[in-house]
């Protein structure tokens, strides 16, 4: 059997190892000792799940690749692990009236296996869990991670004695709130390692990209409006990741800026009297609110959002980025 990491063969043999449950043991320690992290494995060109490794002997199998990366890898794909998951939570639940006792305990552990992921993060991050936080609904405050987490816990315990719809609305509107948590946290992870000059051509390119963002609503509703619900959807998806890019882009050059020497704060930068920290939380409202009209299918609320708030905010959006983007060279040409 030959074993590759990254699609490098490694030059070792087999220790005595008879299934393939030892065999990752041991790549497991090794690359533990590196500080690197095993991302996915396949057997024969075939992903493999942990569990079924065991019942694979080392004589029945050709190649076994593993593909290993370091902590920020490591991250990034269980937080994408983690977004799938809490997305199968929310359509579940979505069409539930009752929870019956499987169900609940399934969530239970799955609760616990999110609250343990986040504990680990902490350790990596150097940071407490309480100081994450995520903005909360309807509010312009932020709100630690751990209390949302909190909340879930206790509500999925309520169910057992009060399982009707309002109490699974009141779980799916703390789970909106930790899915969000989950895509900013994911979009920081991206953008942390980026250099100031590509965070910069970044937000340049979204001032560049406004009014065709802005014609790619009005194309998506037309999607919507004709029965091309697939096309929409997928339009839209391919949109909202795009802004999502630009924002993260945009906090990540105002942090870095900020860590400086006399660092300046881009967030005080102010237009007709509204800060542009004022402007990014309300187009923070706006696409939770879109998340919450996709998870529940409503396409006439999803075209309203894109239509009468999120074009109209984006329409807005620029004298804030030639603001942003003049002072940003300003600085650099100082």
């Amino acid at each position: 059997m030959n074993i590759f990491v990254n699609n490098q063969e490694l030059e070792a043999s087999l220790q005595g190892e008879q299934n393939l449950e030892q065999v990752y043991e041991a790549v497991n320690r090794w690359i533990s000792e590196n500080k690197r992290y095993i991302l996915g494995m396949q057997v024969d060109q075939n992903e493999i799940a942990i569990g079924e490794l065991k019942d694979l002997s080392t004589s029945e199998v050709e190649r076994f690749d593993f593909f290993v990366g370091d902590e920020l890898d490591m991250m990034l794909g269980t937080l994408e692990e983690l977004d799938r998951y809490v997305d199968q939570i929310g359509s579940t639940l979505f069409e539930m009236h009752t929870v019956e006792s499987k169900d609940r305990e399934n969530l239970q552990e799955g609760l616990q296996w999110i609250r343990q992921i986040l504990e680990s993060f902490a350790i990596i991050m150097k940071m407490e869990l309480s100081a994450m936080s995520v903005l909360a609904p309807g509010s312009d405050a932020n709100e630690a991670v751990d209390q949302i987490l909190e909340r879930l816990e206790l509500q999925c315990q309520t169910f057992a004695r009060h399982s009707d719809r309002d109490a699974i609305e009141g779980f799916l509107e703390d789970l909106r709130s930790f899915k969000f948590f989950i895509m900013k946290m994911s979009l920081q992870l991206r953008t942390m390692s980026a250099r100031e000059s590509e965070l910069i051509a970044i937000v340049k390119r979204f001032a560049e990209n406004l009014d065709p963002m802005v014609a790619k609503i009005v194309a998506i509703n037309t999607d919507f409006s004709a029965g091309r619900d697939e096309d929409g959807f997928t339009n839209l998806e391919s949109l909202t990741a795009e802004l999502n890019e630009y924002l993260s882009a945009l906090f990540a050059l105002d942090y870095q800026l900020r860590q400086k020497e006399g660092g300046v704060d881009l967030r005080a930068i102010e237009v007709d009297g509204q800060s542009f920290y004022q402007m990014a939380r309300e187009l923070t409202d706006q696409l939770r609110e879109l998340n919450k009209a996709l998870e529940e299918n409503d396409i006439v609320a999803t075209g309203d959002i894109l239509e009468y708030e999120l074009a109209e905010k984006l329409q807005q959006l620029g004298p804030w980025l030639t603001e942003i983007m003049q002072f940003v060279l300003a600085k650099e040409g100082a």
